[in-house]
């Protein structure tokens, strides 16, 4: 039987295979510090690639975009500029280590003198999550604005290469994804309405364990 050809693929047969899938006929969607997604028919051999764009120019959907509106969530509603209640302020300046009477300074110091990185940023992706999944009216603002941008990217990747009615695999991994329903329940119920036989996977697998598993099946598909 033909040699398996996954590795032409870069990145999106590591993320599927997290998922356990290893058949390259899908959506991949990966929400860490970036965001990025991929897409491939096993028919044809069409790819695409959307995202990665880093974070001067996109990222939106990432971990980095969650952390870094809710940084600026944090001002406005220490100013008292924010449209909804919050307790971001208090969990922001928990983080920091910073009092009420620092956390301007302390927080402009942090940003700009240090300054705070992007990994960092993205490190507070969990605290903005959390304040949602307790209904923190400012946080789920927030994690729904990034997880329909995370939906909308991996849509983007389905419509280029699906058709509605076409089943497909879509895989999401990445540390956000460990936010469960507050960032996957837009991307699941946009890709039903418009994409109803596909199938939504998440790739818990750890990217060495899952490039392990892959290597063995192409072992064992080229030696077949």
């Amino acid at each position: 039987c033909p040699r398996a050809a996954y590795r032409s693929y870069g990145e999106l047969p590591v993320v599927l295979a997290r998922a356990g899938i290893f058949r390259p006929h899908g959506v991949a969607v990966v929400a860490a510090t970036g965001a990025t997604a991929w897409g491939v028919r096993a028919d044809d051999g069409r790819e695409v690639t959307l995202g990665g764009w880093g974070a001067l120019l996109g990222d939106e959907g990432s971990a980095y975009a969650l952390g870094l509106l809710g940084l600026r969530g944090a001002v406005r509603a220490f100013e008292q500029r924010a449209p909804a209640r919050t307790a971001l302020v208090e969990a922001v300046g928990a983080h920091f280590n910073l009092s009420h009477d620092q956390f301007q300074s302390g927080l402009i110091a942090l940003a700009y003198q240090k300054p705070l990185s992007r990994t960092e940023i993205a490190g507070l992706a969990p605290l903005v999550t959390g304040l949602a999944s307790q209904q923190d009216p400012l946080a789920l603002r927030i994690a729904d604005k990034v997880a329909n941008d995370l939906a909308d990217l991996a849509l983007s990747a389905a419509r280029r290469l699906f058709q509605p009615g076409e089943p497909f695999d879509v895989v999401a991994a990445g540390g956000l994804v460990n936010a469960g329903e507050i960032i996957l329940g837009p991307l699941q119920s946009r890709m039903t309405a418009e994409f109803p036989k596909a199938a939504l996977h998440i790739g818990r697998e750890a990217p060495a364990v899952a490039l392990g598993r892959l290597a063995l099946h192409d072992l064992k598909e080229a030696l077949c």
